[in-house]
């Protein structure tokens, strides 16, 4: 299974990188004194040098570029491993050893994923670049002028949050966020997602990114739903079946309802534990606004383990973030995520916890409680809710340990 594949990224970069480095020393050189062959090349093969000759110069100089070609690829047979390649291996190994059989990758497969990843990055385009391609290929098909300013407005929307978002890391969460954050109708709300549908398809066509994130976002209906969230015990599994890469990040979403982009988004130096907040600058921001949000007793004991200085709290690879997450879930045993769940579920508990919906709403960053006082009233008891802020790692050296009652 591809979401497998994102477990070996680290132990595979040293491999990836040295494949993609790899010295190819081919030489041509005269061949004195041989009765047959005027050229020799030279080439490695493990830790021996090689030698093949040839009648003709120009045969000896395409078949070393074949070599050299091939050596770039795939380095030379039988090579002496590093160090970090037999760790790269090992890790391979053990983690293999804990995937169900008939989904256990192999080392191509893990390989194959890395470089795929990598390759697309390199492809890919922001959101705003794409919209604009879109929106200038609609105007030469000459589609009209309302429909073109009604793509336009709603993309324009779209870009002011995510613009410069590279496609390829633009997920089915930060799609529901966006669509949630709309204080329209839901009519309008199926609007933008129809547009927004739009732009991924084409970002897909032209191989900006490898999937459409809006194929499984939530399609708003004329009657608004009951909005969703997890139960304590869910996320207790969740966080229990969570790598260590990943905890920090999904406890900052139930424990401090971040948004998922701000979370992607969010530097560790902005985290004061010490302090007990977050703050979230303007430009990371949904709103556009700075705010501070407070650090609960039980997402301190979360993060405590993994304090950096600096750094992206969720890591420098946003896919490894997103499969990770998929991991957990799937393990955990959940099959149905509700949009923003991590959002809602801080929300929905916090106001019953604190039963302030003004506190809670200064929390999430709404300039009003309204929205929460519609929302999230009387959908979780004040029972659920203690029990909800007393999900805490038993100790630090066994964080998957999970204490909640």
């Amino acid at each position: 299974s591809e979401q497998y594949m994102s477990s070996f990224y680290v132990a595979f970069c040293s491999i990836a990188r040295k494949f993609a480095f790899m010295n190819s020393t081919v030489t041509i050189k005269p061949y004195k004194g041989h009765p047959l062959y005027k050229y020799r090349v030279s080439y490695p093969e493990g830790t021996k040098r090689r030698s093949k000759g040839f009648k003709l110069k120009k045969d000896a100089e395409s078949w070393a570029n074949e070599k050299r070609t091939e050596i770039a690829c795939y380095g030379a047979k039988h090579e002496l491993i590093t160090d970090d390649e037999r760790s790269a291996v090992t890790t391979f190994r053990d983690y293999a050893a804990s995937v169900p059989e008939n989904i256990r990758p192999s080392i191509s497969d893990a390989l194959t994923f890395y470089i795929k990843h990598s390759k697309m990055r390199e492809t890919s385009l922001t959101c705003l670049d794409i919209a604009d391609k879109l929106l200038l290929r609609i105007d030469k098909e000459g589609k009209g002028k309302r429909h073109l300013d009604d793509v336009t407005s709603r993309l324009n929307r779209f870009t002011e949050d995510y613009g410069d978002w590279m496609a390829c890391d633009v997920s089915t969460e930060i799609i529901d966020e966006f669509l949630d954050g709309l204080r329209v109708a839901n009519q309008t709300k199926l609007n933008y997602r129809n547009k927004v549908n739009q732009l991924f398809i084409y970002a897909v066509k032209i191989g900006a990114c490898e999937r459409n994130p809006v194929e499984d976002a939530i399609k708003p209906k004329a009657v608004g739903s009951d909005i969703g969230i997890l139960t304590s015990k869910q996320i207790a599994a969740l966080l229990d079946a969570a790598s260590d890469d990943i905890i920090p990040g999904l406890a900052i979403g139930f424990f401090a309802g971040l948004r998922e982009s701000e979370i992607q988004r969010l530097d560790w130096k902005d985290v004061d534990l010490e302090e007990g907040h977050i703050q979230i600058s303007a430009k990371n921001a949904k709103s556009a606004q700075r705010r501070i949000v407070k650090i609960s007793e039980n997402l301190k004991a979360w993060l405590l383990p993994f304090e950096q200085k600096e750094g992206r709290v969720v890591g420098d690879v946003t896919w490894r973030w997103r499969t990770g997450k998929e991991l957990a879930r799937e393990a955990a045993g959940i099959k149905k995520w509700p949009p923003n769940g991590a959002r809602h579920s801080f929300a929905s508990y916090h106001l019953a916890e604190y039963e302030d919906a003004g506190k809670t709403a200064l929390e999430l960053g709404h300039s009003n409680q309204r929205i929460i006082f519609q929302h999230y009233r009387q959908i979780v008891k004040p029972k659920e809710a203690h029990t909800y802020w007393s999900i805490i790692p038993e100790a630090a050296d066994n964080i998957n340990n999970i204490k909640a009652s």
